[in-house]
């Protein structure tokens, strides 16, 4: 699959990758593409919508800095979140 971002989308990507958060270009896609999936789901209904401190702790995890009071917070309300 071939994808040009526009030069607006090339800059934000780029941005994320220096900000650390994330390793490469693809690890930013993958990330939008999940959120995007996430948020699709979401407004079909399919799907209960984390609150902010889990999105963030899933952005932790997801770019490596998890810390473990955060981890665990997040593993307890997706464990919640999927056991309705």
């Amino acid at each position: 699959m071939h994808f040009e971002p526009s030069k607006e989308l090339k800059q934000f990507i780029n941005e994320c990758v220096e900000s650390g958060w994330y390793q490469n270009q693809s690890e930013v896609m993958r990330a939008a593409l999940r959120l995007m999936k996430r948020d699709e789901e979401a407004r079909r209904g399919s799907v209960k919508q984390p609150n902010s401190e889990t999105l963030a702790a899933f952005e932790e995890v997801e770019g490596g800095k998890a810390k473990t009071s955060t981890f665990s917070n997040f593993k307890k309300e997706m464990a919640e979140l999927t056991n309705d």
